[in-house]
């Protein structure tokens, strides 16, 4: 556990360095600590994913280039001594958390190893020796981030890596939990207790639902999947995420890292590229910079696996071809004068028109039915989801249909609905279809959904708490 935490601290110094370049250390040196690590780890898998594709075999490239970029960003926005003192103070407290986080986790939950861990662990410590090449068909069938992270292990002498995942994704979703709460909460002793009920319920749900308890000890990517795609969403229900806190190139890079957490993940990525450029602020500029950092990493890791053409338990040259084309659709639509204005429309348009697909297959595809009611019956049954679904379905059901309209409520349809249907229309078209249980692909692909549900919920209850605030003002005016 040692060994994890110095690997932890590695990442987070890096990440906490890289952050000082955005304006979240002066508009919230909460979500600075918290986001530390989870910058480090994004930022050290777009470096690797390059220096890998690039046949540079050596897991501290990543390392190299990223402190690189962090002492960059130090020395860059120094401010004298008293300012060093505050920002020694932080990081102090990102690596406390971290390592506390660690050790408590590694101690509560055992790891849980399955066939797909076994693989993606040989095929991650192979990294960085002489049998490793890029033409490797394992390469198809495993994410690169959790490669990635196996690669670096070997180097820090640890067997194998489980807990410092789960910490990023857990931190990422507490960085979600912050945006979200400064976008929809107001006064901020409302956010405050918001956010300590919310932690309280996930804390409730966590111990005692299976599904969500095990994700805290399995090696894979699921909880990674999990946090960057709601800190995503988060990015993209900000409106001033690209001018005041992120900046349009850390926008870009913690959307585009979703890519390379799972194989599907360039279709996740899309659906968030799809979403936060359907806010019409953006300049040319701004949208160039933003496509460059979320997608260069994965069209040169990607097409390089097309490159060598082989073909995976996942993913095959043609399914590259066609993910890789739907990422670069949101950002030429919304380079043009003549398509920006469909480009506002296109998170209802993504979301009706993976209905219509579904809705197709259901009528002619006896495998996307089957796998469509395995996923009902994992969700509130057979996939240890406990009350999970039956308590937070119905509520996101109920809010959304009599709930108060909030900001950039198509944003959370697309990705809550998208992702739902996306996750629906893999099972239809993979080879067989989904399977009863909690280590079928689609239950676990359900998992990455689970934060934004709740955060949905979590979204729409500051809403209304707002309008009750405001209707109460209007109330005392007209009486006084």
């Amino acid at each position: 556990m040692i060994r994890e935490i110095l690997l932890a601290s590695v990442l987070t110094i890096g990440g906490f360095g890289i952050l000082l370049k955005s304006k979240i250390p002066e508009k919230s040196p909460s979500l600075w600590i918290i986001l530390s690590l989870p910058v480090g780890v994004a930022l050290f898998t777009v470096f690797n994913a390059i220096a890998f594709a690039l046949n540079i075999n050596t897991a501290l490239a990543g390392l190299f280039l990223m402190y690189a970029v962090a002492i960059f960003c130090a020395v860059s926005t120094y401010g004298g001594k008293q300012n060093f003192y505050k920002q020694f103070v932080a990081l102090l407290v990102a690596l406390g958390m971290v390592s506390i986080l660690l050790i408590v986790i590694s101690e509560l939950v055992s790891p849980i190893l399955t066939n797909d861990s076994y693989a993606i662990l040989l095929t991650g410590r192979s990294i960085g020796s002489p049998i490793f090449t890029m033409d490797s068909p394992l390469l198809n069938s495993y994410p690169m981030m959790v490669l990635n992270f196996q690669a670096i292990g070997e180097i820090f002498g640890l067997d194998y890596i489980v807990y410092l995942p789960v910490v990023t994704g857990l931190l990422a979703i507490a960085g979600s939990i912050s945006i979200v709460s400064d976008t929809y909460f107001s006064p901020k002793r409302n956010a405050r207790i918001a956010i300590l009920s919310l932690y309280m319920v996930l804390g409730i749900f966590w111990i005692t639902t299976w599904m969500l308890r095990s994700q805290l000890g399995y090696l894979n990517s699921h909880m990674l999947m999990a946090g960057f795609y709601s800190l995503g969403l988060s990015i993209c229900i900000s409106r001033d995420s690209v001018s005041q806190k992120f900046g349009s190139l850390f926008s870009g890079l913690l959307i585009g890292v979703v890519a390379l957490i799972r194989l599907e993940g360039l279709l996740f990525m899309s659906l968030l590229l799809f979403a936060i450029f359907s806010h019409g602020y953006f300049s040319k500029k701004q949208i160039i910079k933003l496509t460059v950092a979320a997608l260069i990493a994965p069209i040169i890791w990607f097409g390089r696996l097309l490159i060598e053409g082989n073909r995976g338990d996942i993913i095959s040259p043609k399914t590259i071809i066609l993910m890789l084309t739907l990422s670069l659709i949101p950002s030429l639509l919304a380079t043009f004068k003549f398509t920006k204005q469909l480009s506002v429309w296109m998170p209802q348009i993504v979301t009706i028109g993976l209905s219509v697909i579904w809705s197709f297959y259901l009528l002619t595809s006896d495998k996307a039915v089957e796998s469509s009611l395995v996923i009902l019956s994992n969700l509130f049954a057979t996939g240890y989801w406990g009350s999970f679904w039956w308590t937070f379905g119905p509520i996101a059901l109920v809010l959304m249909v009599f709930g108060p309209r909030i900001r950039d409520e198509n944003v959370w349809l697309e990705l809550t609905a998208g992702g739902t249907l996306t996750v629906l229309l893999l099972g239809a078209i993979r080879t067989n279809p989904y399977r009863i249980g909690w280590g079928d692909s689609g239950n676990r692909m359900i998992f990455h959904l689970a934060p934004i549900v709740l955060l949905y919920i979590f979204a729409k209850i500051g809403a209304s708490l707002i309008s009750e605030d405001d209707s109460d003002s209007a109330k005392v005016k007209r009486t006084s």
